[in-house]
């Protein structure tokens, strides 16, 4: 006997809804994680005086038996490693639930040790469980990279292209004549109609320089988070060291978004570093703290173990107050001390020039569309298994395969993006501040 039990009503209420609705548990056996039912429910039908009578019994698993392969390192049994776990439920040890009625319970276990002659440094790709399509797994992974790397071949080729071939002799052609004599020596048609107002500056400069320091911050967050992880410092049992390690970086990492935004938005003719410097930090931690707060309120409605204790939440504020916000402000400062006056390659036009009307296909919609569908259809595969680890029952440890996915998705959306650009300074649109951000993101 492991373990005594006695459920009250209650208990034996929550049980049978968590049997009902297929609930699974989870515990961790040297580190690795162990999954398995809770209980399961049989649906019974009696007939009683030609009248028939449906019914359902909840069970309750209460033996599991543990089979556990280790190795043994140099002959001595006492210096073994497990290499892998798995859980069975026995359903020759099942305790029936009746709801209104209080229940005692004894849990037990039993253990079966295997013999392996795998390395403990490989018991997480031993251990690691296929997303339900197979024993290939691993290679569905690599098609994924596959798929991304051919799209980024043709983006790029596509790219050098139009550079070398399309761009270089014009730029010479600009480069080695007269200012004054442009609009009369040289065909303008196209992208080159746009010289004079091309680096005129957007609107809302300060809204679109907190949004390109934020983007570089994230940046830098995923970037060091997926550096640790191929380095092997997230072991997949303690999810805790990944958030904690994201929080710390993302503290650490706020004297960039300081730093980009307002180098940018001084740049950009600004004045008002400080107010800024402000957005900036609260940019993206004042939206996430509201959705945050929601679904934490939600989960503490529920009594959901996934809500966030009190302490932490004022930790987190502690770090955003002390170290965050502190650091923004000296990337700022920096930025301000650092940032020279922007001198752009040509003059701009006193008068905007008129934008002409652009068919439905290079409307900002359908080119926000098509940046967002190309890098999706390069890691959708890819993306399935990470959302299947944080929504599902799965552990993620191919961080490898992740980060090689992840610069992929970097050099399809940078390739998009300046493709886009061209096609809309094409038609004699140049404000591609914005479009150029949004199709980006």
């Amino acid at each position: 006997m492991l373990c005594p039990k006695t459920f009250d009503e209650k208990d034996v209420k929550d049980l049978i809804h968590a049997i009902d609705n297929d609930y699974i548990y989870e515990m961790f056996v040297d580190g690795l994680p162990v999954y398995g039912f809770v209980g399961e429910k049989e649906h019974h039908v009696d007939k009683l005086d030609d009248h028939v009578h449906n019914s359902t019994r909840y069970f309750l698993f209460t033996h599991v038996v543990f089979s556990i392969a280790y190795n043994v390192k140099g002959g001595d049994a006492d210096s073994g490693h497990v290499i892998a776990v798995n859980a069975t439920s026995s359903r020759g040890h099942r305790l029936e639930l009746r709801a209104g009625e209080k229940t005692e319970c004894e849990f037990t276990y039993a253990v079966k040790w295997i013999h392996s002659e795998i390395a403990y440094s490989q018991r997480m790709q031993v251990h690691h469980i296929p997303f339900k399509l197979g024993d290939n797994s691993l290679d569905i992974h690599w098609l994924s990279i596959v798929n991304a790397f051919v799209l980024v071949v043709l983006l790029t080729t596509f790219l050098a292209i139009i550079l070398m071939r399309v761009l270089k002799n014009d730029f010479s052609r600009y480069m080695d004549a007269d200012p004054e004599d442009l609009g009369s020596e040289i065909d303008d048609s196209g992208w080159k109609q746009v010289h004079g107002d091309v680096f005129r500056f957007p609107e809302h400069p300060m809204l679109l320089s907190a949004c390109v320091g934020n983007g570089m911050q994230i940046l830098a967050l995923s970037l060091s988070l997926l550096f640790l992880a191929v380095l092997g410092m997230f072991y997949p049992g303690n999810e805790s060291s990944l958030y904690t390690a994201g929080v710390v970086l993302y503290a650490l990492s706020s004297g960039i978004a300081g730093y980009v935004s307002t180098k940018l938005y001084l740049q950009l003719g600004g004045t008002k570093w400080a107010t800024n410097s402000l957005l900036s930090a609260a940019l993206f931690t004042g939206p996430l703290l509201l959705v945050f707060a929601t679904v934490n309120s939600v989960a503490i409605s529920y009594n959901s173990v996934s809500a966030v204790p009190s302490r932490f939440i004022f930790l987190l504020v502690f770090i955003w107050t002390v170290v965050t916000f502190p650091l923004g402000i000296i990337g700022s400062l920096r930025a301000k001390k650092e940032t020279p006056k922007f001198d752009a390659p040509c003059k701009t036009n006193f008068a905007k020039r008129e934008i002409p009307p652009a068919p439905w296909y290079r409307s900002w919609p359908i080119q926000i569309f098509m940046a967002g569908f190309f890098p999706f259809s390069a890691i959708y595969i890819e993306l399935h298994y990470t959302f299947s680890a944080m929504w599902g029952s799965r552990t993620y440890t191919l961080f490898g395969i992740l980060a090689i996915a992840f610069l992929l998705l970097l050099l399809v959306t940078a390739c998009i993006s300046i493709a886009l650009v061209y096609f809309q300074l094409s038609v004699e649109d140049y404000r591609w501040w914005w479009s150029s951000f949004f199709n980006g993101g």
